[in-house]
């Protein structure tokens, strides 16, 4: 049998020849940098600069993208910056890698569907339109299946676009290539399943060693940032660039992680003669120099040498910026409005400095409390009631040997007095231990006119010895003499129960007692204490208090809030001690009475504008006198707080 084969034309052959050299021709080895640079195109509708990316203007991009080459063994690229540092051109040119010269399934996921819609429509669109390659290979059609909204299909693979705030947009195909775009704006447990990026990496498990994953974001909350999580987890490289005057290779930073030492340096109102001091021989940086030493910077060997090379990981902040762009005056002048802001008690713009700018994860003012600031705030003897108290709160922290109490003047916008504190050493079995209590809870203070004025509510802790509070307290509640319980609670619950909880106890069953939530009263009374200037929320300290009781101070500033995640991945908050010998009665009952004004303004009490004038704020000289005076003083060593000896017959 034979089979006659048709003959072929010259023209037959030179194309079957040609077709079988386009097959077996190698894939030109270029970088993802060199790709984008051939065949991205920045759109006009989307970018200031328009055309082929220059990456001089962004050399510390260079790195990162190239990790996202086949042949690199990282498997991870995480990258954490600011705004504006060309984020969105890393997942950019990533895209035209894929789906020119590496195809494969990829999926893109930003925090929410409309995001990922608007990033399709504005700019993915427009990428397509506008490159040559990439309009080839990806259907223009709008009405075709291969090209939606969150869609697009081309040779050899498919690019999914995806909000995070669903299991199904994550979970329902296998992916080899994904770019998560802010990964802290992602729900931290998406229905329960875990972290976004967790979800996404279980779609890559099939393609192995070949997967690629490039995370990007600015930074959130401390203990809570996903992109910080992972840069530590990485490599954790840093952006080192040559010092002008001595050569030494720096890493820019404007503070340190205190937000303190800073090497960006200014004067309030003359940010023209804006600096930067080099860590290594002191010159000032002019902003016009960095484009030359950005060129010239190079990335660090690892910071983290546990690291296997998987997970490559980079931070960069604002002072990198290329010029045209964000510079330092305009840093200054924000941080300048922010701190203006911070005292009068807003911290959001200060946070989205911190978060967006200096790319760092951010710890709230009121996590940790600062002593010394807590000492600028000392003022003279309150011998006579302030003029602007309008009530008086009391609360009693209860000890096993002692009750500690302190009492608080209120006045305008929760402008707050420490009137004074006391400790009453003595048994809580014993019946003169409360018989004190009743002497405390009299306790009156006289006004600069008018009739002396006694605590207008009084709380009483029950953590300890609850059945003797609650046989003290509920006789007493027509006084505004209740028991109370501390329950950590949430920092959106309110910090006081309008309805009573009732006592289960066999002796004194359905005893009344309130719910006070220590987190939202520490919460708010650590934001108190961020307040510099008088007026609303302002707490005022007698200096007399710290001579009494050496660690006042200490124990005002004796806790830290505390961030972390359980086991479902959302974020909870809660304050504890510094330290586990740390002594904490004062702060303690500083919060119940912040529990105390709370309950009695629920209860339809009003605090009225008064017209009084306002002493003028110490100067900074004084200011640094007075906390000289504390913090100069020889240490003394205090076993347990205790009252310096009052006469009996009467208070002061």
């Amino acid at each position: 049998m034979s089979i006659d084969l048709m003959p072929i034309n010259e023209a037959g052959k030179s194309q079957i020849v040609a077709a079988m050299r386009s097959a077996f021709r190698p894939t030109p080895h270029l970088s993802v940098v060199e790709i984008a640079e051939r065949d991205l195109v920045l759109s006009p509708e989307y970018s200031k600069l328009t055309g082929r990316p220059n990456f001089d203007l962004y050399p510390y991009l260079r790195e990162p993208i190239n990790r996202l080459s086949p042949d690199d063994p990282c498997r991870v690229m995480t990258f954490e910056g600011p705004v504006q540092c060309g984020k969105s051109m890393i997942g950019q040119a990533f895209v035209v890698a894929v789906i020119g010269y590496w195809p494969g399934p990829m999926l893109w996921a930003t925090s929410h569907d409309t995001k990922a819609e608007e990033f399709s429509k504005n700019r993915l669109d427009l990428m397509i339109r506008d490159s040559a390659l990439l309009s080839r290979l990806v259907s223009s059609d709008v009405k075709s299946k291969a090209n939606t909204i969150k869609l697009k299909r081309f040779p050899g693979g498919t690019l999914k676009l995806v909000g995070a705030q669903s299991v199904s947009g994550l979970t329902s195909d296998t992916v080899r290539y994904a770019f998560v775009d802010e990964s802290d704006d992602h729900r931290v447990n998406v229905s329960g399943a875990g972290s976004s990026i967790e979800l996404i990496r279980n779609r890559m498990t099939t393609y192995g060693d070949l997967s690629k994953m490039a995370i990007v974001s600015s930074p959130s909350i401390d203990g809570a940032s996903e992109i910080d999580a992972w840069r530590r987890a990485g490599t954790d490289r840093r952006y080192l660039v040559p010092c002008p005057f001595c050569g030494e290779m720096i890493e820019l930073q404007a503070c340190d992680d205190e937000l303190k030492n800073w090497r960006l340096v200014w004067q309030k109102g003359q940010y023209d003669d804006i600096g930067y001091i080099c860590q290594s021989c002191g010159g000032k940086i002019r902003e016009h120099q960095k484009n030359a030493m950005n060129r010239a910077g190079r990335w660090s060997e690892p910071m983290n040498r546990a690291a296997d090379g998987t997970n490559e990981s980079y931070s960069l902040n604002f002072l990198y910026l290329p010029p045209g762009t964000y510079t330092w005056c305009d840093f200054a002048r924000q941080w300048d409005a922010a701190v203006d802001r911070l005292g009068a008690g807003d911290l959001d713009p200060m946070h989205t400095l911190v978060n967006t700018r200096l790319a760092r994860t951010w710890r709230d003012r009121g996590e940790t409390m600062d002593k010394s600031a807590l000492a600028a705030r000392l003022e003279g003897d309150f011998d006579v009631l302030p003029a602007g108290v309008q009530y008086i709160t009391m609360a009693t922290d209860v000890q096993r040997d002692r009750l500690e109490t302190m009492w608080v003047g209120w006045g305008e916008g929760l402008e707050a007095w420490i009137l004074d504190y006391d400790v009453t050493h003595g048994d809580t079995d014993d019946p003169a231990t409360w018989a004190e209590m009743d002497r405390l809870r009299s306790r009156k203070f006289r006004p600069f006119e008018g009739s002396a004025r006694q605590a207008d509510i009084a709380l009483i802790d029950r953590g300890f010895a609850a059945d003797r509070v609650l046989a003290y307290t509920t006789p007493r509640a027509r006084s505004k003499t209740y028991a109370i319980k501390g329950v950590a609670g949430l920092p959106k619950d309110p910090i006081w129960d309008k309805k009573p909880a009732r006592s289960k106890a066999k002796k004194l069953k359905h005893a009344p007692y309130y719910i006070v939530r220590t987190t939202a009263a520490k919460d708010f009374a650590s934001s108190m204490l961020t307040i510099t200037t008088h007026g609303p929320k302002y707490v005022h300290i007698q200096r007399r208090l710290v001579q009494e009781f050496p660690d006042f101070l200490d124990q005002m500033a004796s806790e830290r809030r505390v961030r972390q995640r359980d086991r479902a991945g959302r974020v909870v908050v809660r304050w504890e001690t510094l330290t586990d010998a740390t002594r904490n009665e004062v702060w303690d009952t500083f919060c119940y009475n912040v529990a105390a004004i709370n309950a009695l303004l629920l209860s339809g009490k009003e605090l009225k504008p008064l017209d009084l004038p306002r002493p003028a704020p110490l100067s900074a000289a004084d200011e640094a006198a007075v906390v000289a005076e504390i913090f100069e003083k020889p240490a003394v060593a205090v076993q347990s707080i205790r009252r310096v000896a009052r006469p009996r017959g009467r208070w002061r």
